[in-house]
Protein backbone atom coordinates (compact mmCIF):
# COMPACT_ATOMS: atom_id res chain seq x y z
CA UNK A 1 0.00 0.00 0.00
CA UNK A 2 1.34 3.42 -0.96
CA UNK A 3 1.27 5.63 2.11
CA UNK A 4 4.95 6.44 2.30
CA UNK A 5 6.64 9.82 1.99
CA UNK A 6 10.05 10.18 0.38
CA UNK A 7 12.05 13.38 0.97
CA UNK A 8 15.07 14.39 -1.11
CA UNK A 9 17.66 16.68 0.49
CA UNK A 10 17.33 15.04 3.89
CA UNK A 11 20.64 16.44 5.16
CA UNK A 12 19.69 20.05 4.37
CA UNK A 13 18.70 22.45 7.13
CA UNK A 14 15.13 22.37 5.85
CA UNK A 15 15.28 18.58 5.70
CA UNK A 16 16.29 18.41 9.36
CA UNK A 17 13.39 20.68 10.32
CA UNK A 18 10.95 18.57 8.33
CA UNK A 19 12.26 15.35 9.89
CA UNK A 20 11.06 16.52 13.29
CA UNK A 21 7.52 16.69 11.87
CA UNK A 22 7.74 13.58 9.67
CA UNK A 23 9.93 11.09 11.57
CA UNK A 24 8.39 8.12 9.73
CA UNK A 25 9.19 9.46 6.26
CA UNK A 26 12.23 8.31 4.27
CA UNK A 27 14.86 11.07 4.05
CA UNK A 28 17.58 10.69 1.44
CA UNK A 29 20.89 11.38 3.17
CA UNK A 30 22.66 13.20 0.35
CA UNK A 31 24.94 11.82 -2.37
CA UNK A 32 26.36 9.18 -0.06
CA UNK A 33 22.97 7.45 -0.20
CA UNK A 34 21.73 8.45 -3.65
CA UNK A 35 23.26 10.48 -6.46
CA UNK A 36 20.29 12.32 -7.95
CA UNK A 37 22.44 13.32 -10.94
CA UNK A 38 22.16 9.70 -12.13
CA UNK A 39 18.71 8.77 -13.42
CA UNK A 40 18.97 4.98 -13.29
CA UNK A 41 20.09 5.10 -9.66
CA UNK A 42 17.29 7.54 -8.85
CA UNK A 43 14.65 5.40 -10.54
CA UNK A 44 15.85 2.23 -8.81
CA UNK A 45 15.87 3.91 -5.40
CA UNK A 46 12.43 5.48 -5.81
CA UNK A 47 11.04 2.16 -7.01
CA UNK A 48 12.41 0.37 -3.94
CA UNK A 49 10.68 2.87 -1.61
CA UNK A 50 7.39 2.95 -3.57
CA UNK A 51 6.22 6.28 -2.08
CA UNK A 52 2.82 7.89 -2.44
CA UNK A 53 4.36 11.35 -2.13
CA UNK A 54 7.78 12.83 -2.91
CA UNK A 55 8.86 16.08 -1.27
CA UNK A 56 11.72 17.43 -3.36
CA UNK A 57 14.09 19.63 -1.33
CA UNK A 58 17.42 18.66 -2.88
CA UNK A 59 19.37 21.15 -5.00
CA UNK A 60 22.84 22.51 -5.58
CA UNK A 61 22.95 25.74 -3.59
CA UNK A 62 25.52 28.43 -2.89
CA UNK A 63 26.07 32.05 -2.00
CA UNK A 64 26.03 35.02 -4.33
CA UNK A 65 29.79 34.85 -5.05
CA UNK A 66 29.65 31.17 -5.99
CA UNK A 67 26.56 31.71 -8.17
CA UNK A 68 28.28 34.52 -10.05
CA UNK A 69 31.42 32.45 -10.64
CA UNK A 70 29.73 29.15 -11.54
CA UNK A 71 26.34 29.86 -13.20
CA UNK A 72 26.55 26.91 -15.60
CA UNK A 73 27.18 24.42 -12.79
CA UNK A 74 24.14 25.67 -10.85
CA UNK A 75 21.97 25.52 -13.94
CA UNK A 76 23.21 22.16 -15.27
CA UNK A 77 23.31 20.18 -12.03
CA UNK A 78 19.94 21.44 -10.81
CA UNK A 79 18.35 20.74 -14.19
CA UNK A 80 19.63 17.15 -13.95
CA UNK A 81 18.52 16.70 -10.35
CA UNK A 82 15.05 18.13 -10.94
CA UNK A 83 14.53 16.24 -14.19
CA UNK A 84 15.63 12.92 -12.72
CA UNK A 85 13.34 13.28 -9.72
CA UNK A 86 10.44 14.37 -11.91
CA UNK A 87 11.01 11.61 -14.45
CA UNK A 88 11.19 8.94 -11.73
CA UNK A 89 7.87 10.18 -10.31
CA UNK A 90 6.31 10.03 -13.78
CA UNK A 91 7.59 6.57 -14.69
CA UNK A 92 6.57 5.10 -11.32
CA UNK A 93 3.23 6.97 -11.38
CA UNK A 94 3.82 8.50 -7.97
CA UNK A 95 0.59 10.42 -7.20
CA UNK A 96 2.05 13.44 -5.41
CA UNK A 97 5.18 15.51 -5.93
CA UNK A 98 5.83 18.75 -4.03
CA UNK A 99 8.96 20.69 -5.03
CA UNK A 100 10.57 23.59 -3.19
CA UNK A 101 11.57 26.55 -5.35
CA UNK A 102 12.77 30.04 -4.35
CA UNK A 103 11.63 33.61 -4.92
CA UNK A 104 14.79 34.04 -7.02
CA UNK A 105 12.65 32.62 -9.86
CA UNK A 106 10.92 35.99 -10.13
CA UNK A 107 11.95 38.76 -12.54
CA UNK A 108 14.72 41.11 -11.47
CA UNK A 109 12.38 43.99 -12.30
CA UNK A 110 8.64 43.72 -11.82
CA UNK A 111 5.95 46.33 -12.62
CA UNK A 112 4.40 45.66 -9.20
CA UNK A 113 5.18 44.16 -5.78
CA UNK A 114 4.58 41.80 -4.13
CA UNK A 115 4.83 39.43 -7.10
CA UNK A 116 2.10 36.90 -7.87
CA UNK A 117 2.77 33.22 -8.56
CA UNK A 118 1.69 33.40 -12.21
CA UNK A 119 4.40 35.96 -13.05
CA UNK A 120 7.45 33.70 -12.80
CA UNK A 121 8.11 34.04 -16.53
CA UNK A 122 7.24 37.73 -16.90
CA UNK A 123 10.87 38.93 -17.09
CA UNK A 124 14.53 37.94 -16.75
CA UNK A 125 15.74 36.78 -13.34
CA UNK A 126 18.51 38.55 -11.43
CA UNK A 127 21.83 37.96 -13.23
CA UNK A 128 23.82 37.19 -10.07
CA UNK A 129 22.07 33.82 -9.66
CA UNK A 130 20.68 33.35 -13.16
CA UNK A 131 21.71 29.69 -13.52
CA UNK A 132 20.05 28.60 -10.28
CA UNK A 133 16.95 30.73 -10.89
CA UNK A 134 16.42 29.35 -14.40
CA UNK A 135 16.72 25.76 -13.19
CA UNK A 136 13.96 26.43 -10.66
CA UNK A 137 11.84 28.14 -13.33
CA UNK A 138 12.17 25.04 -15.50
CA UNK A 139 10.96 22.89 -12.59
CA UNK A 140 7.92 25.13 -12.13
CA UNK A 141 7.13 25.00 -15.84
CA UNK A 142 7.63 21.24 -15.96
CA UNK A 143 5.13 20.89 -13.12
CA UNK A 144 2.54 23.14 -14.78
CA UNK A 145 2.82 21.54 -18.21
CA UNK A 146 2.67 17.99 -16.86
CA UNK A 147 -0.39 18.79 -14.77
CA UNK A 148 -2.04 20.39 -17.80
CA UNK A 149 -1.47 17.33 -19.99
CA UNK A 150 -2.16 14.58 -17.46
CA UNK A 151 -4.50 16.22 -14.93
CA UNK A 152 -1.95 15.28 -12.26
CA UNK A 153 -1.66 17.01 -8.89
CA UNK A 154 1.99 17.93 -8.63
CA UNK A 155 2.80 21.30 -7.07
CA UNK A 156 5.54 23.55 -5.77
CA UNK A 157 6.10 26.02 -2.95
CA UNK A 158 8.04 29.25 -3.52
CA UNK A 159 9.60 30.35 -0.21
CA UNK A 160 11.48 33.55 0.45
CA UNK A 161 14.95 33.47 2.03
CA UNK A 162 15.40 31.10 4.97
CA UNK A 163 17.34 31.27 8.22
CA UNK A 164 17.80 29.29 11.40
CA UNK A 165 20.24 27.30 13.51
CA UNK A 166 22.84 25.85 11.15
CA UNK A 167 24.99 23.29 12.94
CA UNK A 168 27.27 23.17 9.89
CA UNK A 169 27.63 26.85 9.07
CA UNK A 170 29.02 27.36 5.55
CA UNK A 171 29.85 30.95 4.52
CA UNK A 172 29.54 30.00 0.83
CA UNK A 173 25.99 28.66 1.18
CA UNK A 174 24.36 30.47 4.07
CA UNK A 175 21.77 33.18 3.45
CA UNK A 176 22.40 36.70 4.69
CA UNK A 177 20.42 36.66 7.93
CA UNK A 178 21.92 33.46 9.36
CA UNK A 179 25.35 34.72 8.34
CA UNK A 180 24.71 38.07 10.01
CA UNK A 181 23.59 36.41 13.26
CA UNK A 182 26.50 33.95 13.20
CA UNK A 183 29.10 36.68 12.64
CA UNK A 184 27.46 38.83 15.32
CA UNK A 185 27.75 36.01 17.85
CA UNK A 186 31.41 35.49 16.95
CA UNK A 187 32.11 39.21 17.37
CA UNK A 188 30.32 39.35 20.72
CA UNK A 189 32.21 36.31 22.02
CA UNK A 190 35.54 37.77 20.92
CA UNK A 191 34.78 41.15 22.47
CA UNK A 192 34.89 42.87 19.08
CA UNK A 193 32.09 45.43 19.08
CA UNK A 194 32.20 46.44 15.40
CA UNK A 195 31.06 44.11 12.61
CA UNK A 196 31.31 45.04 8.93
CA UNK A 197 29.07 43.34 6.36
CA UNK A 198 29.39 43.43 2.58
CA UNK A 199 26.93 45.39 0.45
CA UNK A 200 24.89 48.53 0.93
CA UNK A 201 22.34 47.19 3.41
CA UNK A 202 19.62 48.88 1.35
CA UNK A 203 18.16 45.90 -0.52
CA UNK A 204 14.84 44.45 0.63
CA UNK A 205 14.41 40.84 1.69
CA UNK A 206 11.84 38.58 3.32
CA UNK A 207 13.14 35.93 5.73
CA UNK A 208 11.35 33.06 7.45
CA UNK A 209 12.69 30.13 9.46
CA UNK A 210 13.38 26.62 8.21
CA UNK A 211 10.94 25.41 10.85
CA UNK A 212 8.12 27.60 9.49
CA UNK A 213 8.63 26.28 5.96
CA UNK A 214 8.69 22.73 7.33
CA UNK A 215 5.37 23.43 9.08
CA UNK A 216 3.66 24.55 5.88
CA UNK A 217 5.01 21.52 4.00
CA UNK A 218 3.61 19.32 6.75
CA UNK A 219 0.30 21.20 6.55
CA UNK A 220 0.13 20.55 2.79
CA UNK A 221 0.75 16.85 3.31
CA UNK A 222 -1.81 16.54 6.10
CA UNK A 223 -4.45 18.41 4.08
CA UNK A 224 -3.46 17.09 0.64
CA UNK A 225 -2.86 20.59 -0.73
CA UNK A 226 -1.95 20.37 -4.41
CA UNK A 227 -1.97 24.07 -5.30
CA UNK A 228 1.30 25.94 -5.89
CA UNK A 229 1.93 29.09 -3.85
CA UNK A 230 4.40 31.59 -2.41
CA UNK A 231 5.47 31.16 1.19
CA UNK A 232 6.23 34.69 2.35
CA UNK A 233 5.45 36.88 5.39
CA UNK A 234 3.81 40.30 5.39
CA UNK A 235 7.05 42.15 6.13
CA UNK A 236 9.80 43.05 3.63
CA UNK A 237 12.75 44.71 5.36
CA UNK A 238 16.08 46.17 4.31
CA UNK A 239 19.20 44.27 5.34
CA UNK A 240 20.04 47.28 7.51
CA UNK A 241 16.73 46.83 9.36
CA UNK A 242 17.61 43.19 10.04
CA UNK A 243 20.99 44.29 11.40
CA UNK A 244 19.23 46.83 13.64
CA UNK A 245 17.13 44.00 15.11
CA UNK A 246 20.27 41.98 15.84
CA UNK A 247 21.87 45.01 17.53
CA UNK A 248 18.75 45.52 19.65
CA UNK A 249 18.55 41.86 20.69
CA UNK A 250 22.25 41.89 21.64
CA UNK A 251 21.58 44.89 23.91
CA UNK A 252 23.91 46.90 21.66
CA UNK A 253 26.91 44.69 22.41
CA UNK A 254 27.65 44.93 18.72
CA UNK A 255 27.58 47.66 16.08
CA UNK A 256 26.92 46.53 12.50
CA UNK A 257 27.86 48.53 9.42
CA UNK A 258 27.80 47.92 5.66
CA UNK A 259 30.87 48.65 3.51
CA UNK A 260 29.04 49.14 0.17
CA UNK A 261 31.44 46.66 -1.49
CA UNK A 262 30.42 43.67 -3.59
CA UNK A 263 27.13 42.99 -5.40
CA UNK A 264 23.84 43.46 -3.56
CA UNK A 265 21.90 41.24 -5.91
CA UNK A 266 18.31 42.01 -6.85
CA UNK A 267 16.88 45.07 -5.03
CA UNK A 268 13.63 43.34 -4.05
CA UNK A 269 11.84 40.08 -4.85
CA UNK A 270 9.00 39.90 -2.35
CA UNK A 271 6.26 37.48 -3.25
CA UNK A 272 2.56 37.92 -2.58
CA UNK A 273 1.15 35.77 0.24
CA UNK A 274 -2.50 36.23 -0.73
CA UNK A 275 -2.78 32.67 -2.04
CA UNK A 276 -1.04 31.29 1.08
CA UNK A 277 -3.64 33.05 3.24
CA UNK A 278 -6.43 31.39 1.25
CA UNK A 279 -4.84 27.94 1.51
CA UNK A 280 -3.82 28.17 5.18
CA UNK A 281 -5.77 31.08 6.71
CA UNK A 282 -4.81 30.13 10.27
CA UNK A 283 -1.10 29.72 9.65
CA UNK A 284 1.06 32.05 11.74
CA UNK A 285 4.74 32.73 11.14
CA UNK A 286 7.03 32.58 14.14
CA UNK A 287 7.74 36.07 15.48
CA UNK A 288 10.77 37.45 13.63
CA UNK A 289 12.54 39.00 16.62
CA UNK A 290 12.01 35.87 18.72
CA UNK A 291 13.41 33.71 15.91
CA UNK A 292 16.48 35.93 15.50
CA UNK A 293 17.04 35.85 19.27
CA UNK A 294 16.84 32.05 19.28
CA UNK A 295 19.46 31.75 16.54
CA UNK A 296 21.75 34.32 18.19
CA UNK A 297 21.58 32.46 21.50
CA UNK A 298 22.28 29.20 19.68
CA UNK A 299 25.52 30.53 18.22
CA UNK A 300 26.54 32.22 21.47
CA UNK A 301 26.15 28.85 23.21
CA UNK A 302 27.89 26.87 20.47
CA UNK A 303 31.13 28.70 19.86
CA UNK A 304 32.68 25.54 18.33
CA UNK A 305 30.63 25.95 15.13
Amino acid sequence: MRNKILVTGGTSHLGKSLYRLLPDATFIEGKKELNLLDFESTLKYFKSKNPYRVVHLASKVGGIKSNIEHPFEYFYENILINTNVFRACIELQIPRLTSILSTCVYPAISPYYPILEEDILSGDPEKTNRGYALSKRFLAEMTQLYNLKHSSQYNYIIPCNLFGNEETYDPDKTHFLTSLIYKSAKSILSGEKNLEMFGSGKVLRQFVTYDDLARIIHFCIENDITESFNFTPDYNLTLKQYSDIVEEISCNKIKISFNCQGPDGIFRKDGSNSRLKQIAPNFEFTDLKSSIKTVLEFYLNNDHI
